[in-house]
């Protein structure tokens, strides 16, 4: 259930991920996060994680993603978000976008599993790179999740670990 009372849908990916190898990808971590927000920064944060559902599947290992639900069975096309390795393609699949908008506006940008957080000094330039990033991710088709981004700068953090 998500913190809004909504139940998530998500699949049981526990067997599928014995089944995957391991192997090493360096994430973005808690103390590297600490590490970019500064204590004056403002912040706002963007949802993308509709996207994720964007990234197919190559077509010989979608049946691994498949169930049957009474009596009906069903094939993903698409990322699961309860695959251990779905964070690692996603982060990986959008961070040449990150570094497009990084080079056209000057702004620290966190990538973080679906979640976007824009970080500025000024409020009121974050509140305009805000909007040209969502127009930005707009153009390249990504959906924003409204209801879960924050496009009004705030200070507080809050720490999704």
């Amino acid at each position: 259930m998500k913190a809004n009372g909504k139940w998530r849908t998500m699949l049981d990916a526990k067997t599928l991920n014995k089944l995957i190898a391991d192997f090493h990808y360096q994430m973005l971590d808690s103390n590297k996060m600490k590490q970019t927000i500064r204590l004056v920064d403002w912040r706002t944060s963007l949802d993308i994680s509709p996207a994720f559902h964007h990234l197919i599947v190559q077509t010989e290992s979608q049946p691994c993603l498949a169930f049957e639900f009474q009596n009906n069975y069903y094939q993903c096309r698409a990322m699961l978000f309860g695959n251990k390795t779905s964070p690692i393609y996603f982060t990986t699949a959008t961070e040449p976008i990150m570094q497009q908008i990084r080079m056209k506006i000057e702004i620290r940008i966190i990538n973080y599993v679906g979640n976007i957080f824009l970080l500025h000094q000024n409020k009121e330039n974050l509140r305009n790179m805000t909007q040209r990033v969502t127009e930005t991710l707009k153009y390249f088709e990504f959906t924003i999740n409204k209801e879960n981004s924050e496009t009004e700068p705030n200070q507080t953090v809050i720490f999704l670990g």
